[in-house]
C-alpha cells in the first residue's frame, strides 16, 4: 500500500487536490471574513437609515406639540409597536426625560441607561450591546433628536447579532456544496491529467528498465503531449542506437574472437600433431615449426592492434616477446605422450576414481577435468560400442553405429551424418575423403551459460594433401557431419592436413569453405547444435525444429537428417 503511494500515478492528483482543497479553504476563509463585514456594515447600514427615519418622526412629533394647553406636548399618532413591526428591529430611548412627559405608555419606547452611548454628542452612533435582563447580543444605531440644536435623546435601533451569523451559515452552506461539486469536477480533472501525463511517464519508466536490463525493443508512449513526446522520440532514437551499438560491439567482439582463435588453431594443430607423432619427416616437421611461429607472430599483431584500439595505458598491459627452445617444448610434450597406448576417456563417477588404480587392461593415468582421464591400456581395446547417452540399449549388431565409408579407428562416436549414406548412394557422388576422429565434446552438453564460454575438446583428423587441393578449389563444398564442417574451417584458417582442431564454432562465425551440411537433429545445449545456427541462423534453426517437432521427425544419432544449403 505504502509502495503504491510512492507511485507518480498516485501522487500527482493527490498533489493536484491537495492544491485545489487548500485554494479552496484559503479562499472560502477569506471570503466568509469578507461576507461578515459586508454583512455588518449592509446591516449597520439599514439600521441607520431606520434610526434615521424613526428619529425624524419623533423630532417632528415633538415639534408639533408645542404650545399644548398647560404647556404639555402633545403625543404622536404613531406608536413604536408599528414602528417595530414595520423594520422588524428592537427600539430603545436614551436620554433625560421622555420627550413627551406623562405619556411613556403612548411613547412604547423601552429607555436603556445612559451611559450606554454619548447621546450628547448629536451624532449618529453605531455599537453594540446587551438589553437589560436579555443574554443576547446586539448590533445597533443610535440617531439623536435635536431640538433648537440640541439634543434631548436619541432612538436607538437595534437587531440580534445572530441574524448577521445567520447569514453567514447559509453563506458557508452554500460555499460547501459548490466546494464539494469543485472537488468533484477537480477529481475527474486530476485523473484525466494523471493519465495522460503519468501513462507517458510510467512508459518511460517501465522502458528504461527494460533498457537497463539489456533489452532494447522497448516501446514508447506514441503520442505523448508536449515536452513528453519530445522526451519520448528522444528515448526512442537513444535505444535503438544503443541497440546498434551492442550489436556492433557483439559482431565484434565476435570477429575479435574468431580473428584469435584462427591462429590459435593452427598452432593448437601443428603442436599436435608433432606431439602424437603424426609428423615424422623432418622437412615436415620443420614446416610446421615455421607455421607455428607465422601463427604467433600473427597473433602477437592481433593483440596489439586490439590493446592499440581500447587504448589502454602502457602502465596496465605489456605485450613481451619471449624466445622459445621448441626443440626442447617438443621433447617434453613427447615425453608425456610417447606412449601410443594411452588414450583419453570418460569415466565416472570421476569422485571415486584416483590416479593409478587399474581396472583390467585399463589404468588411470591423470584426471584432466569434467569427467575425463589420461587412460593406458594394457592390451587390445575392448568392451561394448560408445553410444551416447541417450541410447539406452545394447546395439544388437554393432555395425548399425558405424559408416559404410569407416576405415581407421580412434573415433568416440560415430559421425551419425554418415549413417544416412549406403554404398551404393556413395558411388553416385563426387565424394572426397578425410578421416576425422569424433571428439568427446559430442557427448558433453554445454557447461556454461553463454555459450562462447564454454571450453571445447579438440577432435583429431588428416587429411590428404591432394584431398585438401580438391577441397579448396572447389566451386561448392557440401560437409557432411559437423566434425567436417570443424575440420574443412580450421584447415580454411591456415591449421595443418594432419592434426588437431578445437575450433569451436557459433552465431556469427563466418565459414570460408562450407557452402552446404547435411546434418542429424541434434540434442539442446549442445556445440553441435550452436554449429548448426551459427550455419543457418538461429531463428531459421528454431523454425526448422519446430517444424520437425510438429511432423514426427526423427531427432539425434538413428534419426533423421536435413540439408542446408
Amino acid at each position: 500500500m505504502f509502495r503504491s503511494l510512492r507511485s507518480l500515478r498516485v501522487q500527482l492528483p493527490l498533489i493536484f487536490l491537495a492544491g485545489i482543497v487548500i485554494a479552496g479553504v484559503v479562499t472560502t476563509a477569506i471570503s466568509v471574513r469578507l461576507f461578515q463585514q459586508f454583512a455588518r456594515d449592509q446591516a449597520i447600514s439599514q439600521l441607520s437609515r431606520e434610526a434615521h427615519g424613526i428619529a425624524a418622526l419623533y423630532t417632528n412629533a415633538i415639534k408639533e406639540g408645542y404650545g399644548n394647553a398647560g404647556g404639555d406636548r402633545k403625543a404622536p399618532t404613531f406608536a413604536a409597536a408599528n414602528l417595530r413591526l414595520a423594520t422588524g428591529a428592537k427600539l430603545y430611548w436614551i436620554g433625560p426625560n421622555l420627550p413627551f412627559p406623562g405619556q411613556e405608555a403612548n411613547l412604547g419606547l423601552p429607555r436603556l441607561p445612559q451611559k450606554t452611548i454619548d447621546w450628547t454628542s448629536g451624532k449618529s452612533l453605531s455599537f453594540e450591546f446587551t438589553p437589560p435582563g436579555a443574554n443576547r447580543t446586539y448590533i445597533a444605531v443610535a440617531n439623536p433628536l435635536i431640538i433648537r440644536s440640541t439634543s434631548v435623546g436619541a432612538v436607538v435601533v437595534a437587531q440580534p447579532k445572530t441574524d448577521i451569523s445567520k447569514r453567514v451559515r447559509s453563506l458557508i452552506e452554500r460555499l460547501a456544496l459548490a466546494g464539494v461539486l469543485g472537488l468533484a469536477v477537480a477529481g475527474l480533472l486530476a485523473w484525466y491529467l494523471s493519465r495522460r501525463i503519468v501513462r507517458p511517464v510510467l512508459q518511460l519508466s517501465r522502458a528504461a528498465d527494460d533498457v537497463a536490463a539489456g533489452n532494447y525493443d522497448v516501446r514508447v508512449p506514441p503520442n505523448a503531449p508536449g515536452e513528453l513526446g519530445h522526451l519520448s522520440e528522444r528515448f526512442d532514437e537513444m535505444a535503438h542506437r544503443l541497440a546498434e551499438v551492442e550489436a556492433m560491439e557483439r559482431n565484434f567482439l565476435m570477429s575479435v574472437s574468431h580473428e584469435l582463435r584462427t591462429p590459435l588453431t593452427a598452432i593448437r594443430g601443428h603442436v599436435a600433431a608433432l606431439r602424437e607423432g603424426v609428423v615424422q619427416d623432418a622437412e615436415l616437421e620443420q614446416q610446421s615449426l615455421e607455421t607455428v611461429e607465422h601463427e604467433a607472430q600473427r597473433l602477437e599483431r592481433l593483440v596489439g592492434d586490439i590493446l592499440d584500439l581500447a587504448k589502454l595505458d602502457t602502465h596496465r598491459f605489456t605485450v613481451t616477446q619471449e624466445e622459445v627452445d621448441m626443440g626442447d617444448l617438443l621433447s617434453q610434450a613427447f615425453e608425456r605422450y610417447r606412449d601410443e597406448d594411452t588414450w583419453e576417456a570418460l569415466a565416472r563417477p570421476t569422485r571415486r576414481l584416483r590416479a593409478g588404480r587399474r581396472f583390467g587392461d585399463l589404468e588411470l593415468v591423470e584426471h584432466l577435468g569434467d569427467g575425463r582421464w589420461l587412460v593406458r591400456l594394457h592390451g587390445e581395446p575392448a568392451g561394448l560400442v560408445p553410444l551416447p547417452p541417450y541410447i539406452t540399449e545394447p546395439l544388437d549388431d554393432p555395425e548399425r553405429y558405424q559408416t559404410v565409408y569407416a576405415r581407421e579407428q580412434g573415433s568416440a562416436a560415430a559421425p551419425t551424418a554418415g549413417l544416412h549414406f549406403t554404398p551404393d548412394l556413395l558411388e553416385q557422388l563426387d565424394v572426397v575423403a578425410v578421416t576425422l576422429h569424433v571428439g568427446l565434446d559430442t557427448f558433453r552438453p554445454l557447461q556454461a551459460e553463454v555459450v562462447e564460454d564454454h571450453r571445447i575438446h579438440g577432435e583429431r583428423y588428416a587429411v590428404p594433401a591432394a584431398a585438401w587441393e580438391r577441397i579448396r578449389s572447389a566451386d561448392r563444398v557440401l560437409a557432411v557431419g559437423t566434425t567436417t564442417v570443424r575440420v574443412l574451417e580450421t584447415l580454411a584458417r591456415g591449421g595443418p592436413l594432419v592434426g588437431r582442431t578445437e575450433l569451436f564454432i557459433t552465431p556469427g562465425f563466418r565459414f570460408e569453405r562450407v557452402d552446404a551440411l547435411l546434418t542429424n537433429f541434434h540434442l539442446p545445449r549442445s556445440t553441435l547444435l550452436a554449429l548448426v545456427m551459427a550455419f543457418a541462423g538461429v531463428d531459421e534453426i528454431r523454425q526448422i525444429y519446430a517444424h520437425a517437432i510438429a511432423q514426427r521427425y526423427r531427432f539425434y544419432s538413428f534419426g533423421d537428417a536435413m540439408l542446408v544449403l
